[in-house]
């Protein structure tokens, strides 16, 4: 790790002597396309300040030792990013972000990729048996550098503190982008209903597994209780980057 370290800094050193531009960079390992939250905050900003350029850095790693060989090479254009822009927003760890010394003009805003803070995340579940080792968390900087954490309100502001590692200085009051969607009076129902015929009569149960180990154990075991049941619709969306 130490060397994983010395390297990106060894390359980001030079990078930091590009000129600064009128840019926002998102960097994300959540999923390879822009999700409802990136594509609102990208038209909201567009709409407030035309001028500025947004870079879109949105990169899973795959499984495979290929696959994260050609990540490497990714991060490069990552730390290029990061040292020409003026804000970087990221939605979960970002190695570059945490592990390098930026430039003092940098703004990085964490806005966390759910909703609310319904289990422990980050750096609250360090040393337990499905959270990261904390010497680990320690080697990689885990979530430092953060200018501002978003956080949806301010009963759940204390859960982000301890997430994250920040003092409530940095906190912002600012529900994800989506929350927009959801409520903005239009009643999803209709579209969920044409796409899905068959649910039209049925007990809707939803599952919504979080990124954990015996996530895909317990929808296979809630598969075989709801066999025969015709009366319900189990309907299980799982993690963006469960297997």
């Amino acid at each position: 790790i130490s060397i994983l370290k010395l390297g990106l800094r060894l390359l980001y050193a030079p990078m930091k002597l590009f000129k600064t531009k009128n840019q926002i960079v998102y960097l994300s390992r959540q999923r390879n396309e822009k999700g409802i939250d990136i594509q609102l905050l990208e038209k909201a900003i567009e709409a407030e300040n035309s001028g500025v350029k947004q870079v879109f850095r949105l990169k899973m790693i795959d499984d495979g030792i290929l696959s994260k060989i050609k990540y490497c090479f990714y991060v490069i254009g990552d730390m290029y990013y990061l040292a020409t822009s003026k804000v970087a927003i990221v939605d979960t760890y970002s190695i570059t972000v945490s592990c390098l010394k930026h430039k003092k003009n940098l703004t990085i805003i964490q806005m966390w990729h759910a909703l609310g803070a319904t289990k422990k995340f980050g750096l609250q579940c360090l040393g337990t048996k499905e959270g990261r080792e904390e010497s680990v968390a320690k080697a990689m900087c885990m979530h430092k550098n953060y200018d501002y954490v978003l956080a949806p309100s301010t009963a759940t502001a204390k859960f982000y503190m301890e997430a994250f590692g920040v003092d409530n200085s940095k906190i912002v009051i600012c529900p994800m982008p989506r929350v927009d969607y959801i409520t903005d009076g239009n009643s999803k129902a209709a579209e969920f209903y044409y796409q899905n015929p068959a649910a039209g009569h049925k007990r809707l149960v939803l599952y919504l597994p979080t990124f954990r180990d015996r996530a895909p154990y317990i929808a296979q075991m809630l598969k075989t209780e709801f066999e025969g049941m015709d009366d319900y619709q189990l309907i299980i969306s799982e993690h963006p980057l469960s297997n």
